[in-house]
């Protein structure tokens, strides 16, 4: 019973791992603006805030909080 806890816990850590976002990650944003639904590259994140490529703006980089975004399978 105690290894079939262990199998849970480290499916449940897989999954927590996978929606993390990662400088690297191309991340879907999710706020109500006029980027939403934008797929962009992270360059940064801290602290719950990532720095993001905005593409339409010469490749320039902007602050969003962490919640405003959905990591992208890719």
């Amino acid at each position: 019973m105690n290894k079939l806890s262990k199998i849970v816990q480290k499916v449940y850590a897989d999954a927590q791992s996978a929606k993390l976002v990662r400088p690297g990650n191309k991340v879907r944003i999710l706020d109500d603006g006029p980027m939403c639904d934008w797929v962009v590259d992270v360059t940064e994140v801290n602290g719950g805030i990532a720095r993001i490529l905005v593409p339409l703006l010469g490749e320039r980089e902007a602050l969003i909080s962490m919640e405003q975004l959905e990591r992208v399978q890719a």
